[in-house]
């Protein structure tokens, strides 16, 4: 099944217009991944950032460019990217503990405790209602 991309383009600059199967896409995926496992986070989000151009708004893409720009220093556009995923209307609860742990480590970042604490109380509260459910 091939995924033609939309008129998504995270850049701004021009409609993206690539056909990819959904090999491909996985295998993007892996190599996002693999980039970062070997410490590569500026080519890790590139390519994140061209699944996106290609395919739209995906979640575990969109969770992983949140979690970069984190680890490189960079909370508030963290939080723009869980923006982002939050208007997909992710409902899997460990997406969901993982959108409110890195918003806590953001929101502490930028010194914004009050928000970061209850960024924290939430994850919590995610977590134990999975836990509870085993």
């Amino acid at each position: 099944m091939a995924v033609r991309s939309g008129p998504y383009d995270p850049f701004g600059k021009r409609e993206a217009s690539v056909e990819l199967s959904e090999a491909e896409i996985f295998s993007l995926k892996a190599l996002a991944q693999l980039y970062l496992r070997l410490g590569a986070s500026d080519k890790a989000e590139r390519t994140l950032k061209a699944i996106i151009a290609i395919i739209g708004p995906d979640v575990e893409c969109l969770g992983q460019l949140a979690a970069l720009e984190l680890q490189g220093g960079r909370p508030q556009q963290s939080l723009e990217w869980l923006e982002e995923l939050e208007n997909l209307k992710p409902d899997q609860e460990k997406v969901l503990a993982a959108i409110e742990l890195i918003r806590a480590k953001a929101l502490r970042s930028l010194e914004r405790l009050e928000e970061a604490e209850k960024a924290r109380d939430k994850y919590i509260e995610i977590i134990s209602s999975v836990k509870e459910e085993r």
